[in-house]
């Protein structure tokens, strides 16, 4: 009998832990840049209501080995101030051997992991190596998957936390103390930033909440919030004094709202994009050039970074008899 395996948020947690994730994710870069597979742009239809609540959708196949399926995600800026996650939807996979389905995961939980290992694979890869203070703009689901992540892969001594209401920035902090890390709470952005090594923009800001004139010499930004043409976290002069990578690059250059406003506003030019962060891995571009560049990751989410995480997952759910098997006839 088929049967098709679901997999919920726990299911999800357990069976793609943080060093699986970073390897998965810096294969899915690497599959992306050596082009072996097909990602069209996502499609992405407005809600109208609440403000900026889109249906998202993402289909890919990677080819060595084959792998295809899709992502259906109802996204929601507005549900943070309900306490509710901001991507709700599932992943589904197909089998590669028959077509017949094979697999649903929840699509919350791995795109929050598999976005978070892709920010620390990209930084690991641009930041300077002797980065220690994190600044982290924005206190919700991301951050914290951001914050774990990171704490995982770069020896961190502090911590910074920014966000548009201090008391949500300050549970935060609390919540996620750490033995030998100094967590704090900043009430502006620009003390967020100063002196920072890395910077995270985690928000669903519409309008910049990071402006290019408060960047310094030798700090890595990952832009992380927006992920559709009309929103954007940083302004065209961070944009303009960054060395700029993409996780792909028709992506960022169909969706990537701060790139694209930057080059509307004629602050940058069509070439001004240094690469894809795959590109660096394999070895075909560079990376960050002198301890003074100022490195920027324009995060939107590719399809094969779902698609890796999402069989890794069910090859280990089969395993370790995990998740819910539905006959699927």
């Amino acid at each position: 009998m088929r049967v098709l395996t679901v997999l919920d948020r726990q299911a999800v947690a357990r069976l793609l832990p943080r060093d699986t994730c970073f390897r998965l994710a810096a294969r899915a870069f690497e599959e992306t840049s050596a082009r072996r597979g097909q990602q069209p742009n996502r499609g992405i239809i407005p809600l109208g209501s609440p403000r900026g609540a889109v249906l998202s959708v993402m289909a890919g196949v990677l080819h060595q080995p084959l792998l295809y399926g899709a992502k259906i995600l109802a996204v929601y800026p507005e549900n943070r101030l309900r306490g509710l996650a901001g991507h709700n939807g599932m992943v589904v996979v197909f089998d590669p051997d028959t077509g017949l389905p094979m697999g649903v995961l929840h699509g919350g939980e791995l795109t929050a992991r598999r976005t978070a290992a892709a920010t620390a694979v990209a930084t690991r890869a641009l930041a300077r190596a002797n980065s220690r203070v994190l600044a982290l703009a924005g206190a919700g689901e991301q951050a914290a998957h951001h914050l774990e992540a990171l704490l995982a892969c770069l020896q961190l001594e502090e911590v910074r936390v920014w966000s548009r209401t201090r008391s949500r920035a300050a549970s935060f902090a609390q919540a996620h103390a750490q033995p030998g890390v100094q967590i704090t709470v900043h009430d502006s952005i620009e003390r967020l930033v100063a002196g920072a090594d890395i910077i995270c923009t985690l928000t669903s800001a519409p309008e910049p909440i990071l402006y290019g004139r408060l960047l310094e010499p030798g700090q890595h930004v990952n832009a992380v919030g927006s992920s559709v043409r009309k929103f954007r976290e940083i302004d065209e002069v961070a944009v303009q004094r960054s060395r700029l990578y993409a996780d792909y690059l028709p992506m960022m250059e169909a969706e990537g709202g701060d790139y694209l406003a930057a080059l509307a506003s004629g602050a940058v030019t069509a070439d001004h994009a240094i690469g894809e962060v795959g590109q660096v891995l394999l070895g075909e571009k560079p990376g960050r050039t002198s301890a003074t560049d100022i490195t920027l990751f324009k995060s939107l989410g590719i399809v094969a970074k779902d698609l890796t995480a999402a069989y890794h997952a069910l090859q280990r759910a089969a395993k370790e008899e995990l998740g819910v098997r539905v006959p699927f006839e």
